[in-house]
């Protein structure tokens, strides 16, 4: 199971947004979470163009292969389309909090 990380990087009122969901809300040194970046939407897209990735600074990380699939979640109340567009391993390198940093992705409505 993966959760939504505290702060979305788009607000749940747009039609598109960049979600970072781990799979667990607290890790110590040594130990590796799931961080998954979802494209969620609750329009048709014409095109999904250049990513930018996060920063993983102070952090192992490992490719995970991404999933073709599209699930059905609510975020506030509201339906939308959940796609998983980039999977990593992530372990600390040292104690203490670290952040990661904003990733980018441009899309293309219909309308």
């Amino acid at each position: 199971m993966t959760r939504p990380i505290q702060r979305p990087s788009v607000s749940p009122e747009g039609n598109v947004m960049l979600e970072a969901l781990v799979d667990r809300s607290e890790i110590y040194l040594g130990e590796t979470v799931r961080y998954t970046l979802a494209l969620v939407r609750r329009i048709n897209l014409a095109e999904v163009g250049a990513f930018e990735p996060p920063t993983l600074t102070g952090v192992w990380s490992e490719v995970v292969s991404v999933p073709d699939k599209n699930e059905k979640v609510i975020r506030k109340g509201q339906p939308f389309i959940s796609t998983p567009i980039f999977i990593r391993l992530i372990r600390p390198l040292q104690s203490g909090s670290s952040v990661l940093g904003g990733a980018k992705i441009l899309v293309r409505t219909d309308s």
